[in-house]
Order: C-alpha cells, then structure tokens, then sequence
C-alpha cells in the first residue's frame, strides 16, 4: 500500500497492515494497533492522516542510523541536529503549512517536533511519529 494513497482515502486499516508488516514505529508510547491510534487521534481533532499527506510532500533528507541502515527522512528538518540551521525557505514552508504557532512552538523547543516519516533504503516502513 502506498502511504499517500492509503492517507488520502483515510484507509486506516490498510496502513496499519503496512505498518504492523514493516514493523512501523508509530507512537513513542507504543501501539499495538495502529488503526486504532489513528482513529482516537482523529475522533480527538487531531489529523494524522492529513499530517502523513503534508510531511511526504515537504522535501526530504538522509540519515544514517550508524549501524549500516539509511533512512529517508521526510520533512528534512527532522535530521537537523541544530534547529537554528532550518533555512528561512524551510522555516516559511513550515508555517504556511502547520502555522505560526505551531513554529514558534518549535522554537521554543528548539526543534521540530511535529509528525516525521522515516523509509529505509530498502523500502521498509520505519517510523510514522511526532514529538521528541
């Protein structure tokens, strides 16, 4: 399943059967259900789903784990290791999409800390998460 198109028609359970086969890290807190997380988080206001479809377009960078395995890490920003790094053109990009607010959040975190997708090199699911 592809990840655009399974959250664009909010197939949660077509994911989650991604998920769970990639072995998708999708909450810090853990979940034994993914579909079930996305539905709560939706039935609470949150919007993972159309969160999913945002990040995947933002532009996307590399990081390497240190063990051998690459990552492609969407939004870019996710792999700054200093946020005062994040260039004018990420930093207007983020908020025209997530908002001021959620940018000065950011800032005073000092570091993005909204949802980010990691995909291996070898095409594997790895995380679907937001937060530190």
């Amino acid at each position: 399943m592809g990840l655009l198109n399974g959250a664009a028609s909010c197939d949660f359970d077509g994911l989650a059967s991604r998920a769970i086969a990639d072995g998708t890290n999708v909450s810090f807190g853990g979940s034994g259900d993914p579909a079930a997380l996305w539905r709560d988080l939706e039935a609470q206001g949150a919007t993972p789903m159309a969160d999913l479809i945002t990040v995947l377009q933002l532009a996307v960078d590399t990081t390497d784990d240190g063990q051998g395995t690459v990552f492609w890490v969407w939004p870019a920003v996710a792999t700054l290791d200093d946020w005062s790094d994040a260039t004018d053109e990420q930093r207007s990009e983020l908020a025209d999409l997530f908002g001021d607010e959620a940018l000065a959040d950011w800032d005073l975190f000092g570091g993005y800390i909204g949802y980010r997708v990691g995909i291996t090199d070898t095409g594997r699911w790895a995380f679907f998460v937001q937060g530190d």
